[in-house]
């Protein structure tokens, strides 16, 4: 599977979906993705910086497409989740920086992951770092 196939694997679509590309993928070691924020200041007000929430939820991304691909593409009905997230973020962000996620796992189970995680400028330089996990849950639909 090349990088442009992983990032079909990212249920969320644009607007939502907070990665533009995949740059790297080491099987059992790391995933790489990088995310352009510039086209989003306008629906945050025209901010200053990028909003933490907007960092997060890439790293968050960035880590639904490492659990898949160590386990299992999501099924059917299927949705990633968010759990708990440590972090720590070291500067702020201007919009028209490029932002590497990456991601590498601590923990894999079936159906959940906890990761590590780093956010850098497009520079290298260090922006964020973090502990999270993610899981997947099964949507419950209607007269099933």
């Amino acid at each position: 599977m090349d990088v442009r196939q992983i990032l079909q694997l990212l249920p969320h679509k644009p607007p939502f979906r907070l990665v533009d590309e995949v740059s790297l993928y080491i099987p059992g070691n790391k995933l790489e993705a990088r995310f352009n924020p510039a086209d989003y200041r306008d629906a945050f007000g025209g901010l200053d910086y990028v909003p933490i929430a907007i960092l997060l939820e890439g790293l968050a991304q960035t880590g639904v497409l490492l659990t898949q691909l160590e386990t299992a593409p999501l099924e059917e009905h299927e949705f990633p989740m968010l759990g708990t997230v440590r972090a720590d973020i070291h500067r702020p962000v201007m919009w028209p920086e490029t932002l590497v996620f990456m991601v590498k796992p601590y923990r894999l189970l079936t159906k959940s992951a906890v990761l590590h995680g780093t956010i850098q400028g497009s520079g290298g330089s260090p922006i964020a770092e973090a502990q999270l996990s993610v899981a997947v849950a099964k949507a419950e639909l209607e007269g099933e």
